[in-house]
């Protein structure tokens, strides 16, 4: 109050009433802006704040949709992939995690790796674990423990992660399961040894080429059948093989199979490397990757022995025929000079008898087997080559009794094969598998051609058979 009273004192000793007050209302002016710069720098502030928040809170979001991106992408990728820092803690899990171990990835985090795994794995991989986090990339392949003693072929890889200064943070682990993928690299590695050992074994040549006619591959039969080791003819071209005057048709052939066609069973005669020729029975087919023709596969066989048995055939056929004509000549002259009786028939037809086991009796001496059958088909005469080789009498394989001896699953195609050629009169060739005197099965070539009397009249069919086991 006393300090009031002294205002008014004073105000009443001055007689100014207005003069203590401007100074206070300049200094309450002066308070007055320094608030109001304040509230400004603090407004400045929070907008600078509000920004900064929403920014976080932008960047938090999308940090959180790019984990959840992540999450997914890892769910979804055919892979085991964990992270680890660099206390070996797990912090990252893929869901096929939960399916190899069994167990789900929130009781994994942040669990070290020697407790997940166990003493007795860990200590198998804790090499790799050590290099990668020393900065090195680690991948090996190598079978592991699958669930319920299961075991898997996988291929593992350990990556560290760096921060912006290069300073190692962890390691990634991705490890795949390669185990189907192992199983048919190694089925296809079983598939190319058995054709390496088909190829080497087989008494037929195999060869490759390039589509440009080079021979890149050839099997060891080539020695035997060309007289040239693989080695001396790899690298070289296929028209070495050839005659001139022969090349231009295996050659328009080659170019349809690199085409992509298909040929097979055309007789060829090759040169040997001595200049001498063998003949060969040659098939072919395109080599394809991915739908595409890159080269030529080529399979032949030395027929020297068929042509061998096919000459002796036709030397046979041509011999009986003769003898035929003598003996049909004999009796046409024989009934124009007499009156010919019932006896003198029954001399003539001795005569022809004679003939014919005179005939018989030549095809006996042959080294391959004959059969000759009638009008209807059946089977009157085997040589003893056939009878030999079949341990079985003529009355047993007379008629249709050789058939048993026919493979029963080649039985119905050799047999529509022989009804097949009576039918149109024509030259027979067939391959069927036929049992010999000791019980086993060998492949047979068949060759017939139709026989015709001195007349001009049908008389059936004469055909030579040959062993071709060894040939394939």
């Amino acid at each position: 109050m006393s300090r009031f009273f002294r205002r008014d004192d004073e105000r009443k000793h001055h007689g100014q009433p207005g003069a203590a007050a401007e100074p206070n209302q300049a200094l309450a002016g002066a308070r007055v802006a320094e608030l109001e710069a304040r509230v400004a720098d603090l407004e400045s502030q929070h907008a600078a704040l509000a920004e900064t928040l929403d920014r976080e809170r932008l960047a938090s979001r999308a940090g959180l949709e790019e984990a959840a991106t992540l999450r997914l992408v890892l769910d979804h990728v055919p892979a085991l992939v964990a992270y680890i820092d660099r206390e070996e803690r797990c912090r990252l899990a893929s869901r096929t995690v939960e399916e190899w171990l069994g167990r789900s990835r929130q009781g994994l985090m942040g669990r070290r790796a020697v407790e997940i795994l166990g003493p007795a794995t860990y200590d198998r991989i804790q090499s790799f674990i050590r290099r990668a986090m020393d900065g090195e990339t680690v991948t090996y392949t190598r079978a592991v423990a699958y669930r319920e003693g299961d075991r898997r072929q996988v291929r593992a890889s350990w990556v560290p992660t760096r921060d912006e200064n290069g300073a190692v943070t962890g390691v990634c682990v991705i490890v795949h399961d390669v185990t189907e993928l192992g199983q048919a690299l190694e089925a296809v590695s079983e598939s190319r040894e058995l054709y390496r050992l088909l190829a080497e074994t087989s008494p037929d040549f195999i060869c490759q080429f390039d589509l440009d006619g080079t021979l890149s591959y050839i099997s060891p039969a080539s020695q035997a059948i060309l007289g040239a080791s693989p080695e001396e003819v790899v690298g070289t071209n296929f028209s070495r093989f050839f005659r001139p005057q022969d090349f231009p048709g295996v050659l328009a052939i080659f170019e349809s199979v690199a085409a992509g066609e298909r040929v097979g069973l055309i007789e060829f005669d090759a040169l040997k490397a001595d200049g001498s020729l063998v003949p060969v029975e040659v098939s072919g087919a395109p080599i394809t990757r991915g739908g595409v023709v890159v080269g030529v596969l080529g399979i032949a066989r030395d027929i020297t022995e068929r042509r061998r048995a096919q000459e002796g055939l036709r030397r046979y056929q041509e011999r009986l025929e003769q003898l035929l004509q003598e003996r049909g000549a004999q009796l046409e002259e024989a009934y124009a000079r007499f009156d010919v009786s019932i006896a003198e028939r029954s001399r003539t037809e001795q005569v022809l008898r004679d003939n014919e086991e005179g005939a018989r009796a030549v095809a006996n001496l042959a080294p391959v087997m004959l059969w000759e059958s009638d009008l209807d088909a059946a089977v009157k005469f085997f040589n003893d080559a056939w009878l030999s080789f079949r341990g079985r009498t003529l009355a047993e394989e007379a008629g249709s009794g050789w058939l048993e001896g026919v493979h029963p699953e080649d039985r119905e195609a050799c047999l529509a094969a022989h009804s097949q050629a009576f039918r149109d009169r024509a030259p027979l060739r067939t391959r069927y598998r036929l049992r010999r005197g000791d019980g086993q099965y060998r492949a047979i070539q068949d060759d017939g051609v139709p026989r015709y009397r001195a007349d001009g009249d049908f008389a059936g069919y004469i055909g030579c058979c040959v062993d071709v086991t060894e040939q394939g």
